[in-house]
């Protein structure tokens, strides 16, 4: 491709049994993925993409860009085609999160993932349960409330009241930094019990929700970060690397 593309590009999350990670098609129907993606994903740091990428897939590999239903500022993407070898070369060096997304997608296409999060059925629950059955040995999918249990047995010296109100203080953290608003005030716009606020919350608040606190729970598990503070650099993050 290697150009600006026309059009906004589509967005939805691609389930890769116990993962999710944000995918794209674009105008012309063609897939591909955002570089903030393969930072999330473990695979190369976004502040260095440019440099790691460009070594990976030879010195003439040049991003494309694309604005997005969830952005309108153009960020850099690569097709799909050159994620599958971007894929390839960091399991030759080494990459453990390359090789373990190698070695899931034994037997399954990326188009074919891909084609589930846009619509296309490819026995999509035979997909993903094989996928899922899979990562079992290796994979236990967290929640941000696990994240914050953990980091309080991590951090003993906490006091009684913080860990109390630490992981209610941290999703709040979430709603307002997303929506202006704390759950009690969502709760009573919407007129619903806690429990079902995200009923209400539409696919892009979802996507929007799903990425900041996972970004976040990678941040506490590899930093020791106290909860609220990693949410607001979370968000800092995509405010400026949205897809």
């Amino acid at each position: 491709m290697n150009k600006k593309q026309t059009g906004k590009a589509l967005v939805a999350v691609v389930t890769l049994g116990h993962i999710e990670f944000e995918g794209l098609m674009l105008s012309n129907g063609d897939y591909a993925i955002a570089v903030s993606q393969l930072d999330a994903l473990g695979l190369v740091r976004q502040n260095q993409a440019s440099r790691d990428v460009k070594t990976l897939l030879g010195k003439e590999f040049k991003f494309d860009k694309t604005s997005s239903e969830l952005n309108r500022k153009p960020v850099n993407i690569i097709s799909l085609l050159d994620f599958e070898k971007l894929l390839a070369k960091l399991d030759r060096k080494g990459n453990k999160s390359a090789q373990d997304l190698r070695d899931d997608l034994v037997g399954v296409t990326l188009t074919q993932l891909f084609s589930e999060a846009f619509g296309q059925k490819f026995e999509k629950d035979e997909t993903q349960q094989f996928l899922k059955e899979r990562q079992e040995g290796r994979f236990i999918r967290r929640t941000l409330t696990d994240v914050v249990k953990s980091y309080i047995e991590n951090n003993p010296q906490l006091s009684d009241n913080d860990k109390k109100w630490m992981y209610p203080n941290t999703s709040d953290t979430v709603n307002r930094l997303l929506f202006g608003k704390s759950a009690k005030q969502l709760c009573e716009f919407y007129g619903c019990e806690k429990e079902q606020l995200r009923n209400h919350f539409d696919r892009k608040d979802i996507v929007r929700i799903r990425r900041l606190e996972e970004y976040a729970m990678r941040l506490i598990d590899t930093q020791n970060v106290h909860p609220i503070e990693v949410v607001k650099k979370a968000f800092e993050f995509w405010d400026g690397a949205r897809v």
